[in-house]
């Protein structure tokens, strides 16, 4: 619970902060909040093709020839469900391509007798030079 000095320090220091002024720093903070795309509505600008949602959105549209608007609403959003299942899809592909290349990695160290990759996986998983810190080495536990 913040104290009355707190919050009155709080409100004292926002009226400082205006935000991002120019209209490139008004595109960059919009995107503040994504981190990976999953759950996006239809497109993620800079990775996806917004001509290319727009025809597979009018394919479906054209596969179900809606009658009224109910009908409209609930065939783009089919669409748009579509859509995010295909990109579900890839993003677990490349996840499973990323953690194939790591455990390929770590398998040629091993055999090479390299030890390139130590303090860097935990369980077949990269780690951040942070967390790299706080896991102990087969040295210390022993």
């Amino acid at each position: 619970m913040s104290s009355l000095r707190q919050i009155g320090a709080n409100r004292a220091n926002s009226e400082h902060s205006t935000g991002p002024r120019t209209w490139a720093g008004k595109m960059c903070s919009r995107r503040n909040a994504l981190r990976h795309g999953l759950t996006s509505r239809t497109i993620i600008d800079g990775l996806e093709d917004a001509a290319e949602y727009n025809f597979f959105e009018s394919v479906i549209l054209e596969e179900y020839e809606p009658r009224s608007i109910l009908e409209h609403e609930l065939v783009v959003h089919l669409a748009s469900l579509l859509w995010r299942l295909r990109r579900a899809t890839a993003i677990e592909t490349g996840l499973f391509r990323i953690q194939n290349e790591i455990r390929r990695e770590m398998r040629e160290e091993r055999l090479t007798g390299s030890s390139q990759s130590e303090g860097r996986f935990a369980n077949g998983f990269p780690l951040s030079a942070a967390v790299v810190g706080q896991i102990p080495t087969a040295q210390q536990v022993a």
